[in-house]
């Protein structure tokens, strides 16, 4: 098994000291790990080694099974390959070496991993990041489609001159539910914890926990842990891949994608005219963790004729934010348009018009002999608008038809509308 290692950090010099051995260190496993932010110095790693046969950690805390189907409830075994019992998924580790090894836990509720890094000297204030990897080892199938899922809680401690230990700030980092999935699918987890200043310390201690109780589907593996230094601040927690923004009907889509998200809380769609200016015009809550590419989708209702500019604006659970690049859409009108909002509808129906001058419009509700239900004449303002039909509240359950005309009884919208 590989050694775990620990360094002193308490000066410059020997930040730099200890992320030249980090680098050494990490090679064996770089196709797995990368520093997880700027100037990070790496405290301590585990990839629990390689080898075909399965041994037990001396940080695991649950109970250790040599061999066999991995049965019991809160039991382990460090293994090359998830596949411990046979509904589990074949997977090998992480890592990505050969005969790689990974802790494979049948889950119960509980800590099942702790593990105490020492400093020759007193660890220096700020953020420190610890992130691991997790797959569910089942199927969507097991346990008759109904499965428990494994949902691991991340502690981070200092010990204090008494000896007790103390939670950093963030902690405890509450873990997202892992899902099941058809193929073997590796999820990273992890949080930013911050050693307050004037604390003298020289242990931090990382305790890993199973939130969900004993019974079947909590079955997981986790694998290449690490514990980072971040003297500029702990990581970004999403990175921005793109931002989009085109015209759609009468209003405008933005559609953005994220690279991965790491506790990550929700985005606000921010509008402008000038791009000095800006305005909250939505939100959208997050997927929290994420590494792989997510895709979000925001439709603004109410563009204005000329430059329509957007960026989002992501907030994680600690209230830091990252920002994206703008994207904008010029809007120009060379007639009237109209977008009918609730489709099907109950009793009203919005209708979202875009037009160059103010104009008279004729809406009008026919059933699907032809005869005429309802109608109604307004004056739709000149830019974009929202106008509610009333008069469709006593029409019977059914399809409709709807045509909006206008001034010169031009067709403006003619389409199939349903009430529920």
């Amino acid at each position: 098994m590989k050694k775990k290692f620990t360094h002193g950090l308490g000066s410059i010099l020997s930040r730099s000291l200890m992320l030249l051995a980090a680098i050494a260190f990490m090679n064996s496993f770089a196709i797995a790990q990368t520093q997880p932010c700027t100037n990070s110095v790496t405290l301590w790693a585990e990839d629990f080694g390689t080898g075909n046969d399965t041994t037990s950690h001396p940080d695991a805390t649950f109970t250790y099974e040599p061999t066999g189907p991995l049965f019991a409830e809160g039991s382990y075994r460090v293994a090359s390959n998830l596949q411990q019992k046979i509904e589990w998924h074949n997977s090998p580790d992480h890592t990505g070496n050969t005969d790689g090894r990974m802790l494979v836990i049948n889950g119960d509720l509980g800590d099942f991993f702790i593990h105490t890094i020492t400093n020759q000297n007193p660890f220096s204030s700020g953020a420190y990041y610890f992130r691991f990897y997790i797959i569910n080892a089942n199927v969507p199938y097991a346990c008759f489609g109904n499965p428990l899922f494994a949902a691991v809680n991340l502690n981070a401690e200092y010990q204090d001159g008494n000896g007790n230990w103390i939670a950093l700030q963030n902690s405890p980092n509450i873990g997202s539910q892992v899902p099941t999935s058809n193929n073997p699918v590796w999820i990273q987890q992890g949080g930013t914890f911050i050693l307050p200043p004037n604390v003298v310390t020289n242990n931090i201690r990382i305790r890993l926990s199973d939130a969900t109780g004993g019974g079947c589907g909590n079955d997981f593996a986790v694998d290449d842990f690490g514990l980072y230094y971040c003297p500029d601040g702990g990581p970004l927690p999403v990175n921005f891949l793109d931002i989009t923004a085109a015209q759609k009907s009468t209003g405008i889509l933005v559609q953005w994608k994220t690279a991965f998200e790491l506790n990550n809380k929700y985005f606000n769609i921010e509008k402008s005219t000038d791009a000095v200016n800006w305005t909250v015009i939505g939100r959208i809550e997050s997927h929290g963790n994420s590494q792989f590419v997510q895709t979000y989708n925001f439709y603004d209702r109410s563009p204005v004729v000329g430059n329509n500019i957007y960026q989002v604006r992501q907030y994680d659970l600690d209230n830091r934010s990252t920002l994206s690049r703008i994207a904008s859409v010029k809007v120009s009108i060379n007639g009237t348009s109209a977008t009918v909002i609730n489709n099907p509808f109950i009793n009203h129906i919005n209708i979202d018009f875009l037009s160059k001058n103010s104009m008279p419009v004729e809406i009008a509700l026919y059933d699907m002999a032809g005869k005429q239900v309802a109608v109604e004449k307004w004056k739709v303002a000149s830019g974009s608008s929202r106008m509610t039909f009333t008069k469709a509240a006593n029409a019977g359950r059914g399809m409709y038809i709807m045509t909006i005309k206008g001034s010169n009884n031009e067709v403006i919208f003619n389409g199939k509308l349903i009430k529920q």
